[in-house]
This record gives C-alpha cells, structure tokens and sequence, in this order.
C-alpha cells in the first residue's frame, strides 16, 4: 500500500511539472497593446467635436498644411471642407497678417502641448475680411509628427466696435484741439483705409451752392471737380 501511495504522489507531481512546463517560464501571455476598437471610439470622438463645434476647427500640420476642419469653419470662411482640405493654411488669412500667422506656427512648434492664443484677420472665399481669436497647440503624435490644432472664434464685431470708438475719440481729441477740417477728414479717410488696403476713401463735401465740391476735402481730386 506504502508504495502504491508512493507511485501515486510521484505521477501528480509529474503531471504538475509537464502542466508548469507548458508555457513560457517568467513571462505572460501575450496581448496586443492595440486595441482597434478604442482607437475608432477615440476617432469617432474627435469627429463629433469637430462636426458639432459651434467654433471653426482645424489641424494643420508643421508645414502649415491643412489636415482637417470642420463644416462651420469652411461655411463660415465661404468655402467647402473639400476646397481647404491639403491645401496651405496661409491662403485664408489677410495678405499682411501672413508673415505673423507664420511665426505664432512656429511658436506652437517649438513648445509642444502648450496653448498659444492670438487675434488675427482673415479672408472669405467672396474677399470679405473677418477677425478671428484662435486658440492653438502643437501635438506631437505616437509616430513623432507634430500636428497643430487650431479653434477659431469670430470677433469681428467686436473688433469693428472698438475700432469705431477709438477712431471718434481721436476725431473729438482733434477737434478740441482745433485740428483743421481738411486734417480731420484726411485721418478719417486713413483709418478707414487701414481696414483694407485695396480700399480708398474719399470725403465729397460741396459749396453752399451745391455744384462745386469745397477745395480740401480731399487733396488727391482732380482739378475739375473742385
């Protein structure tokens, strides 16, 4: 009986030791670190962000490429998301404001996950000009390419507001000061050609008789029409 019992205890053992010797000593078993399911959830998210956002959304890359941009952003600027899409993010903003959206990129670059925040002009597809606030920051990716995300606010109104406001106060500080109607005038015409540099402004004021424009209204009429 002794060795019965014996023979009985050395087969479980053994039968342990091939069960033990079945996998690989000191290591667990393998699991993809990939999980397809959570990047499509995580895709999805960030679509819905985009699509849904009342503000202008887009991704440009560090060339300053556009990767991405929501509907809004694209209706809003007068275009399709498709006629933004690969092409370069410079051709929606205002002429002299290029140079300055360039170097805030460059900003971005330089200091990965840190959010910047800047006013400048755009233009829509029809040459409207607009105000925006953005909001950005460059993210680096799994794949170590930098990826600049951008939120867009339009602050024209705004902007419009105060540039009015500044401009009477300059228009009543001159005008205490006695400033010469013909000064006064020319300011005038200069602000509001700083709004657009395509643009001239003129002031048409007549003689009492209303045939005859008053000489000083504006200096650059011909001689004809004064």
């Amino acid at each position: 009986m002794q060795v019965k019992s014996d023979s009985k205890v050395r087969h479980k053992d053994k039968s342990r030791g091939v069960k033990k010797r079945a996998g690989v000593p000191g290591r667990a078993p393998h699991k993809s670190r990939k999980n397809p399911g959570a990047q499509s959830e995580q895709t999805s998210s960030r679509d819905s962000f985009y699509e849904f956002s009342p503000l202008m959304c887009l991704s440009i890359d560090k060339k300053g490429i556009v990767k991405e941009v929501n509907s809004i952003g694209a209706e809003h600027l007068g275009y399709t998301v498709g006629e933004l899409l690969d092409k370069s993010v410079l051709n929606v903003f205002y002429h002299d404001d290029r140079e300055n959206i360039r170097s805030q990129i460059k900003k971005c670059l330089k200091d990965p996950n840190r959010a910047f925040t800047w006013e400048i002009r755009k233009i829509r597809k029809d040459g409207g000009i607009i105000w925006v606030r953005e909001n950005a920051k460059a993210i680096i990716s799994d794949v170590k390419k930098p990826q600049i995300y951008i939120a867009c606010e339009d602050i024209t109104e705004s902007k419009n507001a105060e540039f009015l406001l500044n401009t009477e106060n300059k228009v009543l500080e001159m005008i205490t000061h006695n400033s010469s109607l013909n000064r006064i005038l020319g300011y005038i015409c200069r602000r509001v050609e700083s709004q657009d540099r395509e643009k001239l402004s003129t002031f048409l004021i007549l003689h009492e008789e209303g045939k005859h424009l008053r000489n000083g209204a504006e200096q650059s009429m011909t001689r004809e029409y004064v």
